[in-house]
């Protein structure tokens, strides 16, 4: 399946492509981010609704792949790229969110 070796292999192509296109980025990741942050501040976070809202990240960028490409991502590759991301998001989280400028 697209030249790639596992379904992981896969879906963390799919969690890199959307952290890499600086329009999907600006567009949906900061504020997917921001509001996920909210959540974990109030206490609110939960982990199976935070993936279901990532879902649409990454059908957004299987769209814009499949456009460009040819090549499509399954509904499983996607479901698993929104679990490794916001698995990643959790452990790296202030790497997804754009440094303030300090003044």
């Amino acid at each position: 399946h697209m030249g790639f070796d596992s379904k992981e292999s896969i879906a963390r192509e799919l969690v890199l492509l959307a952290g890499n296109d600086y329009g999907v980025y600006k567009s949906r990741v900061v504020p997917i981010t921001e509001n996920l942050e909210r959540k974990l501040a109030k206490g609110t976070f939960n982990v199976k609704l935070a993936s279901k809202l990532v879902k649409y990240l990454m059908d957004d960028v299987a769209k814009k792949y499949a456009k460009h490409y040819g090549a499509a991502f399954t509904p499983d590759d996607r479901r698993l790229a929104s679990d490794i991301w916001v698995e990643e998001f959790l452990t790296n989280r202030v790497c997804y969110l754009p440094q303030k400028n300090k003044k």
